[in-house]
């Protein structure tokens, strides 16, 4: 079967280090911010919140994701996500990629599987009813989330159009054809 040109899209680091420069603005304010006699539980929890935030940013920065396209489908890995626990999605499972926002302007890749896929879990169905979408990937990569979902899409076709090619080739090859 001739092989498609493994992609790989990296996080960008730029966006993740504002990120985390942010947070530690806010633990820098939950921490110096002088007392004023009232409740002082905002401070515990703005510093925790935002710490914790920043230590998600941190490992972003030091393993960012990377979503790796080849032939058979997709992976995500680097960040949070532990190497044991990097899982191939295969083309055939996946039926779209698309531009998914929030209702604050976020955007990321959201996608949905085919129905007889073995990714549409219980929790992929309540996900799809709640936000219309069965997954979703992160949206911080290089050249925006628009241009990664075009490419998504175009690969996943590239690659299942070489799939039908070889198994309908490997097809009369055994029946003699």
């Amino acid at each position: 079967m001739p092989l498609l040109e493994t992609e790989v899209f990296v996080g960008l680091r730029s966006k993740t280090a504002l990120m985390l420069l942010i947070s530690l603005v806010f633990v820098a304010i939950a921490v110096f911010l002088p007392a004023d006699g009232q409740s002082q539980d905002w401070r515990l929890y703005c510093g925790g919140f935002f710490g914790f935030g920043a230590i998600v940013f941190i490992f972003l920065l030091v393993r960012p994701q990377r979503l790796t396209l080849d032939a058979e489908g997709f992976s995500l890995s680097g960040g949070l996500i532990l190497p044991s626990r990097v899982k191939k999605i295969a083309w055939g499972d996946v039926k779209e990629f698309f531009v998914w926002q929030s209702g604050r302007g976020n955007k990321m890749i959201g996608l949905n599987f085919e129905p007889d896929a073995s990714e549409r879990t219980r929790f992929a169905r309540l996900s799809q009813s709640a936000f219309g979408a069965d997954g979703a990937l992160p949206g911080l990569w290089l050249g925006g989330v628009e241009n990664v979902v075009r490419e998504l899409n175009n690969y996943r076709e590239r690659a299942l159009r070489m799939t039908e090619k070889y198994c309908s080739s490997n097809a009369r090859r055994s029946s003699g054809g």
